[in-house]
């Protein structure tokens, strides 16, 4: 019984390391006159903002530790060192045709790793399951 229980505390020990090691997660999106950021906190907070000429919102939400950890788990499976060099696919926002979006992962100790831009809708296909997942939050 007690080779159970450590074995159970030393799991969920793992688990919250893991997702300590990420402070946050930030998607921007702009392009002239638009500019809309999605924070998630690694204290289960989701900053929600946009800022335009027509719309302004700036919306908080909280969301669960599952949510949280789904994105940690994604996160991890890419390569943090990588993000930096990762190609955008296409180029639609050097002519206004799409917005510009980058991601940013700030661990929790260091410095933010953050991507260069791609097209909204094409990141990087390294990214583009985590990309999917922030997005979807807010789109609920």
């Amino acid at each position: 019984m007690k080779f159970v229980i450590l074995i159970l505390i030393s799991v969920l020990f793992k688990s919250t390391c893991t997702s300590d090691s990420i402070a946050s997660i930030k998607l921007e999106s702009r392009t002239r006159g638009y500019q809309e950021i999605i924070e998630v906190k690694q204290d289960l907070e989701l900053i929600h903002m946009i800022v335009s000429p027509q719309r302004s919102l700036n919306d908080t939400m909280l969301i669960t530790s599952l949510q949280w950890k789904e994105l940690v788990d994604i996160t991890n499976q890419i390569p943090m060192s990588e993000i930096p060099n990762f190609i955008a696919p296409s180029h639609e926002n050097r002519t206004d045709r799409a917005l510009i979006q980058t991601l940013e992962v700030q661990p929790y100790n260091g410095n933010p790793i953050l991507s260069k831009h791609y097209d909204r809708g094409n990141p990087p296909h390294a990214i583009a399951p985590l990309v999917a997942k922030i997005e979807a939050m807010v789109a609920k």
